[in-house]
């Protein structure tokens, strides 16, 4: 399993010390130059706006809404979004966006990457600068980096997150305490709302063209899919495989469908995934197509799908903001904050483990019985999948 604790780690590290750095010359500044920053600060219809979302894919789809809020708010201003190739395709299709500058930084890649893209986060750092942001607003959720970034970015009106115990505040002017307990899509709005863009606009989306779906209508055929399916996504991120409900269990879940419901089903996921998609396959009917899809094609394929049973996991997003039903096995991670919010949606957990959820701010106990997630049987899976499709004849 590759983990992005490197990232953190130099996050942390090198985070506090720009972050005393650029604290004790911002203090400076406001003594010798208090007018000037004050005046600054005011601007009350910005021209350029920047906003930060480095990680990652689900929560770059819940960030939509907050973005749309600022294009609403100043359709004349020029929105730069700077991202990472973990959620970038949760941008690039946004017609609202006028700029996306890409930080080529998956926190997945080893020492290499890291220095790589701290050399390549200076010439990103110049192209920010060019647009002259005069409101910088960072969506991220506990990276030091991006802070630094809103600072260094030249807005005099900066707003983020401050999130307990990750000392992000110091370098905002406005910011906002993120509540452990509330859906990210809703705090997301908070911080934007604090500059000044409010809305009550909740509505995700992932624009997909005609040649996407024509695309995946080749995919399915070529699979052998034909009529009405089933997508299932048996993985998860390769930093959280402690949310993975057992693959034996999806198999049971494939099976049922195909029986009761005479549906295929068509399993999704990224290309480390291709394994965990074999074991699924191998127990039941379904056809694997984890890492053969992009993560486009992959969202086309969810779009017509009749439901999508999955982890906490990206998909899970991308099936909410296509309107697919989502049938979501939750464990470690707040149903309440990650969870889905349509009408067909269902959420499956234990809600008698004392210990769930345990995942906080990117950090999570080393479990090893997942005990939350093993004791969550077939059939109760099996049971919200039913309601869900009975749910989604019912409203066709």
């Amino acid at each position: 399993m590759r983990s992005n604790r490197l990232l953190k780690s130099a996050d942390a590290l090198t985070g506090r010390a720009a972050f005393a750095a650029l604290g004790a010359y911002d203090r400076l500044r406001r003594i010798l130059r208090p007018f000037y920053l004050h005046a600054r600060t005011g601007t009350p219809s910005p021209s350029s706006i920047l906003a930060i979302k480095l990680c990652c894919l689900g929560d770059g789809i819940l960030a939509v809404p907050a973005l749309r809020a600022l294009k609403t708010r100043w359709p004349e201003a020029r929105l730069t979004m700077l991202c990472t190739t973990r959620d970038v395709d949760a941008f690039r299709r946004l017609n609202f966006i006028d700029d996306l500058v890409l930080l080529p930084v998956s926190g997945l890649g080893g020492p290499r990457e890291l220095l790589a893209g701290g050399v390549e986060a200076l010439r990103i750092l110049r192209r920010v600068r060019a647009a002259r942001p005069e409101l910088a607003v960072d969506l991220d959720l506990y990276y030091r980096a991006t802070p630094v970034l809103a600072y260094l970015s030249g807005a005099p009106l900066r707003v983020g997150f401050d999130t307990p115990g990750f000392d992000r505040a110091g370098l905002f002017t406005h910011s906002v305490v993120r509540d452990p307990d509330r859906w990210e899509l809703e705090c997301f709005l908070e911080v934007v709302a604090a500059a000044g863009a409010h809305s009550e606009d909740r509505q995700l989306e992932f624009p997909l063209s005609e040649e996407n779906l024509t695309s995946a209508r080749g995919i399915l055929q070529e699979a052998g899919v034909e009529g009405p399916y089933i997508a299932m996504c048996p993985g998860s991120s390769r930093n959280w495989p402690q949310k993975q409900w057992p693959a034996e269990r999806f198999a049971e879940v494939a099976q049922w469908a195909a029986d009761s419901h005479e549906m295929s089903v068509v399993i999704v996921g990224a290309s480390y995934e291709q394994e965990i998609g074999e074991h699924v396959a191998d127990a039941s009917r379904a056809v694997n197509l984890a890492g053969r899809t992009s993560l486009v094609e992959t969202a086309a394929i969810l779009s017509t799908a009749r439901a999508l049973v999955t982890n906490d996991t990206g998909p899970m997003h991308l099936a909410c903001a296509l309107g697919t039903p989502v049938v979501a096995v939750f464990g470690p991670t707040n149903e309440r904050k990650w969870g889905p919010r349509g009408p067909q949606d269902q959420v499956v957990l234990d809600d008698e483990c004392p210990c769930r959820p345990c995942y906080t701010d990117s950090y999570m106990p080393d479990c090893q019985d997942r005990r939350c997630l093993e004791r969550i049987p077939a059939q109760r899976v099996i049971e919200a999948l039913d309601r869900a499709l009975r749910r989604e004849t019912a409203s066709s």
